[in-house]
Order: structure tokens, then C-alpha cells, then sequence
């Protein structure tokens, strides 16, 4: 049975755990203490590779991509190397996922509304739509857009380039790991940013009347 991220995340705050959190061959959390690098091949490299196989499949299903980005970002020149998955290292990724998600997916609410009224409202088919299923039709979209954001990456890359500030800044946190630092800014999307999240808009809604979903 796979871990949760909270299963994790409670691991990493308890007392009872030292510093290196690893799996054991039942698939239950423990700890272990590493007094230095793993060697090449070792039995401790492949329990840790295990282990970080582990909580990254567990960010995908609480965070989607959002998840995996964070541990891309934090976790993965550690994960190459086979070295162990630390307390601190699941506490700044779990936050780091959920800052991207709640910043971009919030940051992208208010957008993806306006934007799917205007889409209707432009297509001669749907334009004069009757407003009750027009509204349905908005929820629906808005929806099905938050999924796409947490699941197609395309889809997300687009949400964090209309959302995050072309100019924010990169800050070096640990070795080989790289994490933005500070609040997001919105700015007004680029001409281009627009084009392609009307264009999957347009997808989205198109595919939902098809389905009969909001009938």
C-alpha cells in the first residue's frame, strides 16, 4: 500500500525518528542514522532510493505535478546520488508544493472565469448559450482547468508562467537544490500566455459539451 504524504510529513516531526527517514522492507516508515555518504551499491543507497521513490510517488498523488516539480526542484541531485531522505528535506518540499499549488492554482482562479466567459461569449456556437448552462458550463470548465493544472504538464507550465514573476528570484537553499523564495507576483499575461489558455479553454469546454455533463 503506497504512503501518503502526511505519513511522511508526521515521520519527519516526530521525536521518536532520527534525522535520516528510510523504509523498511515491509514498506513501514523508520529511521536510521547515516554518519556519512552511502557507498556505490550499498544496501543503505538502495533503501534510500526506495524511500525517495517513495515520497515522490506520494507528492504525485497528493500534489500532482506540482509535487513532482517541488521534488525536482529540492530533492533530486540527493535521489540520484542515493543519499538519505531527511526530516528537513520532507518538510521544505511538502511546503514548497503546496505554496506553488495554492499560489498558482489561486492566482489563476479569478483568470481562468474571466477567460472562459470570454471564450463562450466569442464562439458564434455558444454565444448564446441559455445563462443557467452558461454558469454550469463556467463551474464545470474552472473545474476541469484545476485538474489540468494538477495533472497535464503542459497545463501547469503555462499556469506558473502567467503567475509567477518573470523577475522573481532563485535562492540556494541546500547543495544542488534550487527554491523560490518569497510570494509570487502576479502580472498581466503575456499575449501569448492568453492565446494558449483560451485555446485550452476552448478544448476543455468543447470536450464537456460533448460529454453531456452539464446537461
Amino acid at each position: 500500500m503506497a504512503l501518503s504524504v502526511s505519513q511522511f510529513v508526521n515521520a519527519a516531526k516526530s521525536n521518536w525518528f532520527n534525522n535520516d527517514i528510510v523504509l523498511t522492507k515491509s514498506g513501514n516508515i523508520t529511521s536510521k542514522f547515516f554518519s556519512s555518504k552511502v557507498k556505490e551499491g550499498s544496501r543503505s543507497q538502495i533503501t534510500n532510493f526506495v524511500t525517495m521513490n517513495a515520497f515522490k510517488e506520494a507528492l504525485t498523488q497528493e500534489y500532482g505535478i506540482f509535487g513532482e516539480d517541488a521534488f525536482d526542484r529540492l530533492l533530486s541531485s540527493r535521489a540520484n546520488r542515493g543519499w538519505s531522505l531527511r526530516k528537513s528535506d520532507i518538510l521544505n518540499v511538502v511546503k514548497d508544493a503546496s505554496m506553488m499549488r495554492d499560489t498558482i492554482s489561486g492566482g489563476l482562479r479569478g483568470l481562468s472565469e474571466l477567460r472562459t466567459r470570454a471564450v463562450i461569449d466569442n464562439n458564434p456556437a455558444w454565444k448564446g448559450i441559455e445563462n443557467t448552462r452558461k454558469e454550469k458550463l463556467i463551474s464545470a470548465t474552472i473545474k476541469h482547468f484545476e485538474a489540468d493544472l494538477k495533472n497535464n504538464e503542459v497545463v501547469f507550465d503555462l499556469g506558473r508562467e502567467i503567475v509567477v514573476d518573470d523577475d522573481y528570484q532563485k535562492n540556494r537553499v541546500s547543495e544542488n537544490a534550487w527554491s523560490w523564495q518569497g510570494e509570487m507576483v502576479r502580472r498581466a499575461p503575456h499575449e501569448t500566455d492568453t492565446y494558449q489558455l483560451d485555446a485550452h479553454l476552448e478544448k476543455v469546454i468543447a470536450n464537456i459539451i460533448a460529454s453531456g455533463e452539464i446537461d
